[in-house]
């Protein structure tokens, strides 16, 4: 995780690039989105084009004063990502029967998923708060930590999972945590885990069809930055909870589109935009 001078760096921007490489780089749409990532993630912005050779709708890209505040907020936390194919688990609409969202939980403690064949695991054996939970092979040779990464207990009381190895909870964050902490609510029904209590939204393996990815983190000035990104070549229509922020379900939040510099209104509890294919919407959210 990013924080004040202490930063990842995914590499330098190709953003305009193309105008010099024969036509080979990225396209507007995608330069937008690449642009949005690297500034949500409080990502160095190193540009690697000659911006005086530099086609104008690409110069503007690098020039948008939203996005770039976004990126050098003095908060400097690193957006996490809330939803998508390639992160280790996710939260996805529940579906019957969808074998990316079925799950054993079997007498020794450990919890299977079957489509994957893996066990929930807490990485590195770590028994620090915050450590992610990921999928890996069931008790596999060599294990440092003797296997206690991948048992968990299930209480049926607190409906909570608690990690064998730390004593602590897992939370919507996909983090083991003080189980005293919000968002630890996990409902076990029909081989399905749950998240808290509305039945809305299940623990997910990757692989599962894909609904584009929402990267968002919290800003100094009290509200969130938040990136929809869609990788498909369709239009998707793409939802953020604001649960996934740490908010309760019924907040309202003032929304405005960075690309688009305007504000897009008040929504309570979640918001749904439409977003071009390999392309962003980039927003800011206020409580």
């Amino acid at each position: 995780t990013a924080l004040p001078i202490s930063w990842n760096d995914p590499d330098m921007l190709i953003v305009g690039t193309q105008t010099f490489h024969g036509g080979s780089g990225i396209n507007v749409s995608e330069a937008r989105a690449h642009f949005s990532l690297w500034s949500v993630l409080k990502s160095p912005l190193l540009i690697s084009a000659d911006v005086t050779k530099m086609e104008p709708q690409f110069l503007e890209i690098l020039k948008n004063e939203e996005v770039l505040a976004v990126n050098q907020d003095n908060l400097g936390m690193q957006a996490k990502k809330i939803r998508g194919p390639n992160a280790d688990l996710s939260l996805l609409p529940c579906q019957s029967g969808n074998e990316f969202q079925l799950w054993t939980i079997n007498s020794s403690g450990a919890i299977l998923n079957r489509k994957a064949n893996e066990c929930l695991s807490i990485s590195d054996c770590s028994t620090r708060a915050g450590a992610t939970a990921i999928m890996f092979d069931c008790f596999p040779s060599g294990n440092a930590c003797n296997y206690k990464n991948q048992l968990w207990d299930y209480d049926s009381s607190t409906r909570q999972l608690i990690a064998d190895i730390s004593s602590m909870c897992l939370n919507w964050d996909f983090e083991q945590v003080n189980c005293s902490s919000s968002r630890t609510m996990w409902i076990y029904k029909n081989n399905q885990l749950m998240a808290g209590s509305d039945s809305e939204r299940c623990l997910t393996v990757p692989g599962a069809p894909s609904q584009g990815e929402i990267y968002a983190g919290p800003l100094e000035w009290g509200a969130y930055g938040a990136v929809l990104f869609n990788r498909q070549a369709a239009s998707m229509n793409m939802t953020l909870n604001f649960t996934d922020l740490g908010l309760t379900g019924t907040t309202e939040c003032g929304a405005r589109d960075l690309w688009m510099h305007e504000n897009l209104g008040v929504f309570a509890g979640s918001i749904s935009l439409e977003v071009a294919p390999h392309d962003v919407r980039m927003i800011t959210l206020m409580p």
